[in-house]
């Protein structure tokens, strides 16, 4: 699709759902009432050019995205909103493939969830608004965190773990470890599926990877735990966070499948510890073990 075409498909949309941002793309007038608007200044000749500078559809697409970043305001926010149903409905109705996107940033309006680079307010408690301290629901440290404390003095004196998460270090408790052995921690991102697969690389390697993932992602895994690590035989400790019913997590995160999914498959043990000092004892049990091996937790 060339300039041109593009063009013409931006004119096809239906004029309420074509919305302010991309009649200005398409309108230089467009842009300067709504520069002047804003910024209470005419447009320089510079900031034009710059604009309308574009020579493929590549970069056509960039000037486009360029006014939306100079233009958006939270009024245009809360408009797009009401009006994104429209958005999806237009796509639903048109005849060929169509890509919309939304682009957002989360927590958007609180600053100190805007800011929040680790991921503390992915999932948050009780907090307070004016200075964003999250108040503390208990001492007692997390399955997770004892694990990763475990894991910190296994290493130093042995240096044959490899840690895999899914975009969850702060979450499954890791940081500890991975403030230690930062080389020893991948976190993948959200992509469970690939992070089962690398654990039966790893294992290959005669490397101890431990796999800590929430119980309901570790669904998502299900064909790699089978076919790339049990039926292989290999020597994959699975962490399994969240398992059974967890008190400040909705429905999706409730681990209550877990054993169900896992019991059939051939080769892998399954450990339920019932303390934390237990637990510790699986996962050192675990490491020394021979072949794929789930810890609930």
């Amino acid at each position: 699709m060339n300039k041109s075409e593009f063009k013409t498909f931006l004119r096809s949309v239906p004029k309420a759902e074509i919305h302010i941002h991309i009649e200005a793309v398409i309108s230089l007038a467009g842009i300067k009432k709504m520069y002047k608007n804003r910024f209470g200044k005419e447009m320089t000749k510079e900031e034009q050019t710059e604009l309308f500078s574009y020579n493929d559809l590549n970069g056509f697409i960039q000037a486009f995205l360029k006014v939306q970043d100079l233009f958006v305001s939270e009024k245009d926010f809360n408009i797009v909103f009401k009006e994104l149903e429209k958005y999806l409905s237009f796509a639903k109705k048109y005849p060929k493939s169509i890509i919309l996107h939304v682009k957002t940033k989360k927590g958007k309006g609180y600053s100190f969830a805007e800011e929040d680079q680790l991921g503390i307010w992915h999932n948050v408690g009780p907090f307070n608004v004016e200075t964003g301290e999250i108040c503390p629901e208990s001492s007692i440290k997390s399955v997770g965190k004892y694990f990763s404390d475990f894991m910190v003095e296994y290493q130093k004196n042995n240096n044959n773990l490899k840690v895999l998460t899914a975009a969850m270090t702060l979450g499954n408790g890791l940081t500890t470890f991975q403030e230690a052995f930062p080389n020893d921690l991948i976190d993948v991102g959200i992509a469970e599926e690939n992070a089962v697969a690398i654990a039966s690389s790893i294992a290959s390697d005669q490397l101890v990877p431990i796999v800590y993932i929430y119980s309901t992602f570790l669904q998502r895994a299900y064909d790699e735990i089978i076919h790339d690590v049990c039926r292989c035989n290999k020597h994959v400790v699975f962490c399994i966070d969240r398992s059974g019913i967890i008190a400040h997590d909705g429905s999706t995160h409730q681990g209550i499948f877990d054993l169900s999914y896992l019991i059939p498959i051939p080769n892998l043990t399954i450990l339920a510890p019932s303390n934390v000092n237990n637990a510790k004892e699986c996962l050192e049990f675990a490491i020394k073990h021979n072949g794929p091996i789930a810890i609930t937790s």
